[in-house]
């Protein structure tokens, strides 16, 4: 490895522990965000010789896939389900004689969850592979550690799944994913409209940091349709470290003009929390988010989910599309497919139109196909780009009618 290379390497390593550490207070946040600018301004000013620079804005780069995330260790089911989906992509692509006779390869490295192993992966697929766009899994380091090398090196960088606002992190950064801003709107529309419930009882475990935000999210969007929040829980207390579901749904037991229940927290919980509702005699319509469609919240609410409704992005029994992607996906790898899965695979469909609509390689060019495409039709809906990289998609939205297969109804 070059000397300019190990320099960025140990540059963009103290920029992104600064990055991660800064969450507490006092002088010391002050010094790390203190350590962040200094060790961006290295970066952007960095000389180095000329073969060793990025890539300039009017090179092309080799046609392949990046795809980085753990593939080892404790996220590796999301590292897996993005690699997965990607390749089966690729493959029905290049079936179908590639891009102009040419076939597309997937590079994929293990970043094990790590940040240094990151920033050394990133490092791999841009300067040793050349790979004209990177896909990551949502895991943290996945997401952020590559920021600085993509927009310096002008990849183009696809976080698959992430929750995590990346929005305005440079030019070559795309978000993929269900925005929950329109989600949660969408939601809400259907249920005041369509179904009529005003008040609410609203539920958040404040020790996930997604569930604030989509609290804030749905506590807007009833306000701004005339509905009111009658009740507000957390699930976690802060003094003993614990969940209580228990204790929560008591509070809504005992309450009084609530028409609907929504819970924000993670599957396993969200689960946990409806049963417990219904063995305290319960009944209320509980709304949820799209971790509502996971197995963990199948498995740990039981017979008690019928009857909740929640958004998601995937839709598997929609269409012959998907049914085709889900049974291909089962053959490809022995599981069944998940949401990360399905974004990915139409991501890399998506970059594949941009590449073909640009009929060039250089990043900066499919960048601009990618922002003009409005009509790209994927197994997780219509989706196209906002100029800040942002996804623009609709929800999915059901109700369980039962636990048994085919047991949830498309409601929109």
């Amino acid at each position: 490895m070059s000397v300019y290379r190990k320099i960025i390497l140990s540059i963009m390593f103290v920029s992104l522990l600064a990055i991660f550490q800064g969450c507490g207070g006092g002088e010391k946040e002050k010094t790390e965000k203190k350590a962040e600018e200094v060790a961006t301004e290295k970066v952007e000013n960095a000389e180095a010789p000329q073969e060793e620079m990025a890539e300039e804005e009017g090179d092309a780069r080799e046609l392949k896939l990046g795809v980085i995330g753990p593939l080892t260790g404790d996220e590796t089911k999301y590292g897996q389900s993005v690699l997965a989906g990607v390749r089966l992509a690729v493959e029905e692509i290049n079936s179908r004689g590639g891009i102009g006779g040419r076939k597309i390869k997937v590079i994929s490295y293990d970043n094990k969850g790590e940040l240094e192993t990151t920033v050394e992966g990133i490092t791999h697929l841009v300067h040793d592979e050349h790979v004209v766009a990177i896909l990551s899994s949502p895991t943290g380091w996945s997401t952020f550690a590559p920021i600085h090398q993509v927009n310096q090196t002008r990849t183009l960088f696809f976080s698959v799944g992430t929750k995590r606002n990346i929005e305005r992190s440079g030019p070559y950064i795309f978000r993929v994913g269900l925005p929950d801003e329109i989600a949660v709107e969408d939601l809400l529309e259907l249920t005041t409209k369509r179904l009529g419930y005003k008040n609410y009882a609203l539920v958040t475990s404040s020790i996930i940091d997604y569930s604030l935000a989509r609290s804030y999210l749905f506590k807007n969007a009833i306000l701004d349709r005339g509905g009111t929040v009658v009740l507000e829980a957390d699930t976690y207390n802060t003094y003993e470290g614990r969940s209580e579901v228990a204790r929560v749904a008591e509070k809504i037991k005992k309450g009084s003009g609530i028409d609907a229940i929504i819970y924000t927290g993670d599957a396993e919980e969200g689960g946990e929390f409806v049963r417990e509702l219904r063995k305290l005699g319960v009944e209320l319509p509980v709304i949820g988010t799209e971790v509502f469609a996971e197995e963990a919240f199948r498995k740990s609410g039981g017979d008690a989910i019928r009857e909740t409704i929640f958004y998601t992005a995937y839709a598997p029994e929609l269409n012959e599309k998907t049914e085709h992607f889900a049974r291909s996906y089962r053959d490809a790898t022995g599981r069944e497919p998940d949401l990360f899965s399905a974004l990915a695979y139409d991501t890399s469909l998506l970059i594949v139109e941009a590449i073909e609509r640009a009929d060039s390689t250089v990043p900066t060019q499919v960048m601009d196909a990618l922002l003009h495409i409005e009509d790209f039709r994927g197994i997780t809906g219509d989706m196209s780009f906002t100029p800040g990289g942002e996804p623009v998609k609709h929800p999915f939205i059901y109700q369980v009618k039962n636990t048994g297969e085919g047991g949830r109804v498309l409601l929109k």
